[in-house]
C-alpha cells in the first residue's frame, strides 16, 4: 500500500524533508545545524520559498544527502520540486520498513 502512494505529497514532514534534501545536495550535511554563537542559532534553510531548520539526527541527515545527490544527478542540477522528488525521499524509507519487517519475521 505505502508503494502505491510514493507520488503523493505526504505530510507536512515530507515538505521539511525536500528541504532539507535540496539543501544537503549541495552541501555538506553536517553545515545545516547552525552558525555558531551562544547561545547557538539554528541555520534557516530554504527551498522554493519554504523554510525551516533541522531538529533531526545527523544518520538521517546523510541518507537525505545521498537521496539528493542521486535525484541532482538524474534530475539536472535544477533541482525540481516533482513527484520524483516525493517519490525519491519516501522509497529509503519505505525500504527500511520492509527492511524491518523482514528482520522481525526472521
Amino acid at each position: 500500500m505505502r508503494a502505491l502512494v510514493l507520488p503523493l505529497p505526504g505530510t507536512r514532514d515530507v515538505a521539511v524533508w525536500k528541504i532539507w534534501t535540496y539543501y544537503a545536495a549541495r552541501h555538506s550535511p553536517t553545515t545545516m545545524y547552525g552558525v555558531g554563537g551562544t547561545p547557538p542559532e539554528r541555520r534557516t534553510l530554504e527551498f522554493h520559498g519554504a523554510e525551516t531548520t533541522v531538529d533531526y539526527p545527523p544518520l538521517a541527515l546523510d541518507e537525505l544527502a545521498v537521496v539528493g545527490r542521486v535525484y541532482r544527478a538524474l534530475n539536472r542540477p535544477a533541482f525540481p520540486d516533482t513527484p520524483a522528488l516525493t517519490i525519491a525521499i519516501k522509497t529509503p524509507i519505505v525500504l527500511f520498513e520492509v527492511g524491518l519487517l523482514v528482520l522481525i519475521y526472521a
